[in-house]
């Protein structure tokens, strides 16, 4: 898990450009047989605030220049974040955890003791830092989707674990929604008032759990 973190927190993007960062997601979760959904099969273009497509086409510059395939590019169709899809194959609730991926647009600092600086995993992306944890919200999800794809015989039910983009401003939650793909949901409930890891999207009413994540650093 610390590597993940670490790795993520090299490379920040912010919202609605996180191409490389998606593509360091989904192919994780391919790898350990997930299906997994990208582009308007998650979001609903006409519920995403706050694009700029000039951003969007130099994350989509960067993210090639950091070895992303075109195809994947073309896979999300513009638009970044996946969602993951499980099913155990045996009856039971459908179970969604949500994970935000984006950055926040401050630089880190120079401080020498700044354990980034010290340990050799600062930002590399100038004007862009993990400064808001979500480098650690990948990797717990990823972890979490690695722990249930090696118990999947254990379990009951479905998962869906989502990868929000564009979470700073409030920009992704309500494209992802209105998607469809966390549906069903209690008509009372948008996934944009959730800002929690655990929704079973089955259940009513609605139940979040919020936790501390355990130190990633």
């Amino acid at each position: 898990m610390s590597n993940k973190r670490r790795e993520l927190h090299q490379w920040p993007e912010e919202g609605w450009t996180e191409f490389w960062t998606t593509n360091y997601i989904v192919t994780k979760l391919r790898s350990w047989g997930y299906e997994v959904l990208l582009g308007t099969k998650i979001i609903n273009p006409e519920q995403v605030f706050g694009r700029n497509e000039k951003l969007v086409q130099e994350g989509i510059k960067n993210a090639l220049a950091r070895g992303v395939s075109q195809s994947f590019i073309d896979e999300t169709e513009g638009y970044t974040g996946c969602v993951a899809l499980l099913d155990t194959g045996k009856e039971g609730p459908t179970t969604a955890f949500r994970f935000d991926i984006d950055c926040v647009c401050v630089n880190e600092t120079d401080n020498p003791e700044h354990k980034p600086n010290k340990e050799g995993f600062r930002s590399q992306h100038a004007g862009f830092m993990h400064a808001c944890g979500h480098d650690s919200h990948i990797s717990i999800g990823l972890t979490l989707a690695h722990w249930i794809a090696e118990h999947k015989d254990e379990l009951k039910g479905k998962f869906k674990i989502v990868f929000q983009p564009a979470e700073e401003g409030v920009r992704g939650a309500s494209a992802i929604a209105a998607s469809g793909i966390v549906d069903p949901m209690p008509t009372t409930s948008s996934a944009a008032t959730f800002p929690s890891w655990l929704i079973p999207v089955k259940s009513l009413p609605l139940l979040t759990a919020c936790f501390a994540p355990p130190n990633t650093t």
